[in-house]
């Protein structure tokens, strides 16, 4: 298998399959672009959530990732998913030949993303092994919901709201640190770095929340826009008509990517989040009013084609492959 996420057929027949086939009764079905695990809690749990109907269900979401900021990434996906984060927790294996300074950095990192989040961490493991190099930190989430996830319809607006690739290019540019610093100023690797702030859904979702929208939503991560369309179609059953021209990218991006001979819209994509909604233009409108760029970039369509334009050009959107993320991490 190749390095990174793993392909939605290797995933479902080898994970989900032998997962879903023996899951309790409370556990809900996990399929592809789901983005968090959910639980059915009993109603006697609810009033501790502070759920507003006590007779209804509270589902209890989890979300567990790795890799580039992982406490951010997990939080991401309960945003995602419909549900508010309230804690999480972290495991971290360090190599035998670690010094204590590198557990400091991770825990610094930690720290940091717990700060952008607002969500604590409740605890967690830590261990030193000789099977590792360097180290490996793996964050779950935890969150609540006290409603039904929203699916996505034919005939929807697909909107996104953040700009592509800003975490992809946060590390591409850290590991080709000096080929990128030798062509490009300092000033110009910032803007297309962006701030560690915008790769966290929170402020999205919540101003959203706040002004009483209820849409699908689906976070960007590993694979890119590309590969969250492609996720979002499979959880919907359904097609896509979208033009490439319309998905908000920085130049700065744009120009490092061409560099470094890597497609932007299937790098990891942070910070990105998809919605799909009949009233594209309220969504559109309350976000812009708080400088959160946000765009239609197509439409939901009945059957399975799902179609990518660029001017003239038409073509079919691919299964996702692997992020170029770690084809750059190559060069």
């Amino acid at each position: 298998m190749k390095t990174g996420k793993v392909s939605d057929t290797i995933l479902s027949r080898a994970v989900l399959k032998p997962v879903n086939a023996v899951r309790g009764r409370n556990i809900t079905r996990i399929d592809i672009g789901q983005d968090a695990g959910e639980v059915k809690l009993i109603s006697g749990v609810i009033e501790a959530c502070e759920a507003e109907n006590s007779e209804a269900d509270i589902n209890l979401l989890t979300s567990t990732a790795s890799g580039y900021m992982p406490l951010i990434k997990a939080v991401n996906n309960i945003y995602a998913a419909g549900g508010v984060p309230v804690v999480a927790s972290d495991c971290i294996i360090m190599s035998d030949k670690a010094r204590e300074i590198r557990l400091r950095e991770e825990v610094a990192g930690l720290t940091r993303q717990a700060a952008v989040t607002g969500v604590s961490l409740s605890g967690g493991h830590t261990t030193v092994s000789d099977k590792v190099d360097g180290s490996i930190v793996t964050v779950t989430a935890t969150g609540i919901r006290n409603k039904q996830r929203i699916k996505p319809e034919a005939g929807q607006r697909i909107i996104m709201a953040g700009v592509a690739g800003i975490s992809g290019i946060r590390q591409l540019i850290e590991q080709n640190k000096d080929k990128v610093s030798e062509r490009y100023s300092e000033d110009f690797i910032n803007k297309a770095s962006g701030k560690e702030e915008e790769i966290f859904i929170g402020s999205i979702v919540n101003i959203l929340r706040q002004q009483g929208i209820d849409c699908y939503m689906h976070d960007v991560s590993e694979g890119g826009i590309f590969g969250a369309l492609w996720d979002m179609c499979e959880y919907g059953h359904m097609g896509l008509d979208v033009d490439i021209r319309s998905i908000p990218v920085r130049q700065e991006i744009i120009e490092i990517c061409e560099f470094l001979n890597i497609n932007p819209y299937e790098l990891e994509s942070m910070g990105c989040l998809l919605m799909t909604a009949d009233n594209d233009c309220d969504i559109i409108n309350i976000l812009n009013s708080h400088d959160i760029k946000a765009s239609v970039i197509g439409h939901l369509t009945k059957g399975n084609q799902r179609i990518l334009r660029n001017r003239d050009e038409e073509r079919f959107l691919d299964i996702p492959k692997q992020d170029e993320l770690y084809r750059g991490s190559k060069q």
